[in-house]
């Protein structure tokens, strides 16, 4: 068997997310579904990630200056439209949030398969009804669920 050699990026940028949704009411087959109405997110990269969050950094930011790094959109069509754009300073995106796996993540899947078009393109590693992980190997993007590496709630980190 083949060793697997660990790739080693030099600059990589994060961007943690979080989605709120509202429950629509039911269609006229009587299903609910959960549309999203707000996703928060930050951007830090491997350089600031344990800076003030003040602090201005050229790289990780969406303006010239670099300073803003945290975003809202109304809808996962927003948010994977900004995901996606071309950051040629990074070698690598993660994408994260807690707890994902079995919510947030399952609604970015869904953008990126229907709205974006990435069926064949997009890898998804599940375990029963969660998504552990989803990469889009040409652009280097990857999802990841924080809690599959952490294991407890954030009201319970001391940050």
């Amino acid at each position: 068997m083949k060793k697997l050699k660990p790739e080693h990026y030099t600059k990589y940028l994060y961007i943690i997310f979080d989605v709120e949704t509202m429950l629509l009411v039911p269609n006229t087959k009587g299903e609910r579904e959960h549309i999203v109405n707000l996703v928060c997110l930050t951007h830090r990269c491997n350089e600031c990630k344990d800076k003030n969050s003040d602090a201005t950094c050229m790289d990780c930011g969406d303006t010239e200056n670099g300073r803003i790094r945290d975003f809202s959109f109304k809808t996962m069509k927003e948010f994977i439209v900004h995901v996606l754009k071309e950051r040629p300073s990074f070698e690598k995106t993660l994408v994260l949030s807690h707890n994902g796996s079995r919510y947030d993540m399952i609604l970015a899947a869904k953008a990126l398969l229907v709205d974006q078009g990435f069926g064949k393109e997009l890898k998804i590693i599940a375990q029963g009804q969660k998504i552990i992980e989803m990469a889009l190997g040409s652009k280097k993007i990857i999802f990841r669920d924080t809690f599959l590496y952490v294991g407890v709630k954030l009201a319970k980190l001391k940050l």
